[in-house]
Formats: structure tokens, sequence, C-alpha cells
């Protein structure tokens, strides 16, 4: 079978990591860099899906606090964009509070003020080229796959990367 035949279903990730909506974004970073991810849906306390949250989301966050702060002139440029990143911990890529930002300002925030209220889906039966356009289109890293409401997994650039290159590997 070639990978463009291949479907979400065969590559999915489906031990999916969730939170709640009421989490501390300071201990959403600890879930999302114990489990070497960089984003998760939220689930209300009935598990219905009411959106997802990424490092991205934390990153903006964290950036915009700061300059509200007047720690950060507004409208500044950075040349140096790991301000908003860890250099350490398992994977080095999540985001970090910002040094001139009081870390009880966001870290106590929950993940609602954050998050995004729109999720976007695919069918656990679209191709890889179909999933692949639909994350490009969308600007977007991770969609959520659903079975008549229930949420079946997640699929992810990273993930189709991986499946191409398995395949190209063969």
């Amino acid at each position: 079978m070639s990978v463009l035949d291949r479907s979400v279903r065969d590559i999915m990730e489906t031990d999916v990591v969730t939170v709640r909506p009421d989490l501390p974004i300071k201990n959403l970073i600890e879930v999302l860099e114990e489990n070497g991810i960089t984003g998760a849906p939220v689930v209300d306390s009935e598990e219905n899906v009411v959106g997802v949250v990424s490092s991205t989301d934390v990153m903006r966050l964290a950036a915009k606090e700061e300059e509200e702060s007047g720690a950060r002139p507004a409208g500044a440029e950075t040349d140096d964009e790991s301000d908003y990143f860890y250099t350490g911990g398992s994977r080095g890529f999540l985001p970090a509070l910002p040094a001139g930002l009081p870390k009880t300002r966001i870290g106590t925030r929950p993940v609602r003020d954050v998050m995004t209220r729109a999720t976007f889906s695919v069918r656990p039966d679209a191709t890889l080229p179909e999933a692949a356009r639909f994350l490009q289109q969308a600007g977007i890293h991770r969609a959520l796959v659903f079975d008549g409401g229930r949420l079946l997994g997640l699929v992810t650039t990273m993930g189709i990367v991986a499946a191409v290159a398995g395949a190209a590997g063969e």
C-alpha cells in the first residue's frame, strides 16, 4: 500500500492527553513537557471537547502580557525568539515564560483563557494527502479525529511526516 493511500486511522495517535479548561497554565506547561507534546484537546467534565490548547497559545499570551506589562515595548521586534522557549527539558521546545514577566501573572490563569475554542477535525478515513492539505490550509499542526462525536485520536504534521519518511525508507 502506498503512503498516499494510507488513512488518518493508520497513523493517528490514540493515546491522547487531554486537559481541563480550569487547569492553571503553569500546570499545562508541566503536562505538555512531561508528555513530550506541544498541545492537547481541552475537555469538560463530561469529556466533551471544548477546544484545543498548544504551547504556541501560551507563548502568544506570554508575549502579549509582557508587552502590556511594559517589559517589552509595544510592537518591539526581537531577533531572539528563544525568549519564549525552554532551552532545556526533555524536548527543549516548549514555551517558557519570558524572564521579565511575573510567572504568577500568567501561570495561575486557566487554560480556558488561552485555548482555541474552535476544534479542527478530520475523518478517520481521510487519506494522508487530504489530511496534509487540511493542516496546511488551516495553518495548524494537529487535528482531532472524531467518529460519531467521540474523540478517537489526533493526527499531527509530524505524524504525517513520519509516515512519509518511513515509506521512503522501505
